[in-house]
């Protein structure tokens, strides 16, 4: 009667264990499909020595850094230009910021996407943002991130069509759901200096 029941207890132990095991590797298991939030912004600083900076985009955030470089611990929120400035002045309140293009794109693990994210109605300048990308997630929080192409245009004043103003292309590991600088430029007019960049960052999900 015993053995019966140990045997019976064994029995039950092992189907339980078969149950778990299973539940605990899906919860585990990487999600195919990740998303690429993508903020192009102009921060201009607010101290008169670097806004008369002729150095280059790199010297200037390496004097006044807007986000670390091994990334800012939060997921990009782009849903307004006031959250998106908030967010970026809680980075770093030595600059003045402004949103210029943003959107989302997302791919499958291991793929090749398209980066298509059109201008917002009510924007003059009609600036949207192109490209090429793939990530292949390493882990539950890494991924190679490959942006092959990350283009911004504009449409000049008095002209219709609109032209490539900004680019980038860069490929390096990223931690997800945390926001990074992909690259920018320094541009220096009428004595003042303003870097135009690219912010993103990789989430989960479609």
């Amino acid at each position: 009667m015993i053995v019966r029941t140990i045997l019976r207890f064994l029995v039950a132990c092992v189907l339980a264990i078969a149950v778990v095991a299973p539940a605990s590797a899906v919860v585990k298991k990487p999600t195919n499909t990740y998303t690429m939030r993508i903020a192009c912004f102009t921060a201009t600083p607010k101290s008169p020595k670097l806004a008369r900076a002729k150095g280059d985009f790199k010297d200037i955030i390496k004097q006044a850094p807007i986000l670390h470089e091994s990334g800012a611990p939060f997921v990009l929120d782009t849903s307004t230009p006031t959250r998106f400035r908030k967010q970026m002045e809680g980075a770093s309140a030595e600059y003045d910021y402004s949103l210029t293009a943003s959107g989302s794109t997302s791919c499958g693990n291991g793929a090749t996407c398209l980066i298509s994210i059109p201008p917002s109605p009510d924007d003059l300048s009609k600036a949207q943002l192109t490209g090429e990308w793939s990530l292949t997630v390493k882990d539950l929080s890494t991924a190679n991130l490959d942006v092959k192409a990350l283009i911004l245009s504009l449409v000049p004043r008095g002209q219709t069509k609109p032209v490539p103003e900004q680019g980038a292309k860069v490929t390096r590991t990223v931690a997800l759901n945390r926001t990074y600088i992909l690259g920018g430029l320094a541009k220096q007019q009428d004595k003042k200096t303003t870097l135009s960049i690219f912010a993103i960052c990789i989430v989960p999900g479609g």
